[in-house]
């Protein structure tokens, strides 16, 4: 069986895709077999790991119509990996599930028959609450939220797990938050380090260990269609990514994920309430 992680925060910039492109480099890498979606209508996991064919069936295709996934899926040039690409079709496609039966589950049926085909599928969400995040987290296990170390990380964040605890609640109650990552970091910063340590002993066993630093190969990858472990195999942010996938399967591994988003989102309304406070 699968294990299905929705990369989510509905905050644009966070490096969410990088993070969703590259950590599913990096579990390929540590040879399992992997699929990554792109549920963007950007379409930049689908650009940034060099496919383009623009005839082929893409994910917006397999939510209409869910026999379409195995003509949809595109091999990629990294051993152990596969795409389930997006394309600008995924524009407006909310509006044409929303009278369709099952609208929140249409991926989750999609995927149902990969199961046995890999051991981890990785979703790259839009950045939004809307009816395709929702199929993502309807479809996962896991959860894993990409934030920046700054203070105005936490905003938001009480929404995202408003909607993952929704989504348990109705949807899939075994749904749960597998950690949050931290993405362009700068050791030079003092204010960065203070954030994420003060994340750290709020949100224990919560926040990776794992570190993305703010690394000019990892932005320039996407420039040239290719992830950092093939365009700067060497650097810092290829180097962060691997240790990331290491993690990741260490993690699950262990089952080391939140059983109850509500204690998050709980935990994040107290500390906004007494921020708040006069």
């Amino acid at each position: 069986m699968s294990e299905i992680i929705a990369v989510v925060n509905q905050k644009g910039g966070v490096g969410k895709t990088t993070t969703a492109l590259n950590l599913s480099v990096s579990l390929a890498y540590l040879a399992q077999e992997t699929l990554a979606i792109d549920l963007d209508s950007q379409s930049n996991l689908t650009s940034g790991i060099g496919f383009s064919d623009p005839s082929h069936y893409d994910v917006s295709d397999t939510l209409l119509d869910s026999s379409l996934v195995f003509s949809a899926l595109a091999p990629t040039k990294i051993e152990f990996l596969d795409l389930l690409p997006s394309s600008s079709n995924l524009i407006g496609i909310e509006l044409m599930l929303k009278d369709l039966d099952n609208r929140e589950r249409r991926l989750g049926a999609a995927l149902s028959p990969l199961a046995s085909m890999y051991k981890y599928v990785l979703i790259d969400c839009p950045p939004s609450l809307g009816l395709l995040t929702v199929n993502a987290l309807s479809a996962a296990n896991y959860v894993l939220i990409p934030m920046l170390p700054e203070y105005y990380a936490l905003e938001g964040l009480s929404m995202l797990t408003q909607t993952i605890q929704r989504v348990k609640e109705t949807l899939n109650p075994d749904l749960k938050i597998l950690g949050i990552v931290f993405t362009m970091f700068d050791p030079r910063l003092q204010l960065t380090q203070a954030v994420i340590k003060e994340v750290r002993e709020f949100f224990p066993g919560l926040t990776w260990d794992s570190v993305v630093p703010r690394n000019v190969r990892l932005a320039e990858a996407p420039s040239f269609s290719m992830p950092i472990h093939l365009y700067a195999p060497k650097s810092p942010g290829a180097q962060a990514y691997m240790d990331m996938g290491k993690e990741l399967l260490v993690r699950i591994q262990n089952r080391e994920a939140s059983p109850a988003s509500n204690i998050l989102s709980t935990k994040i309304e107290k500390q906004e309430s007494k921020e708040q406070a006069p």
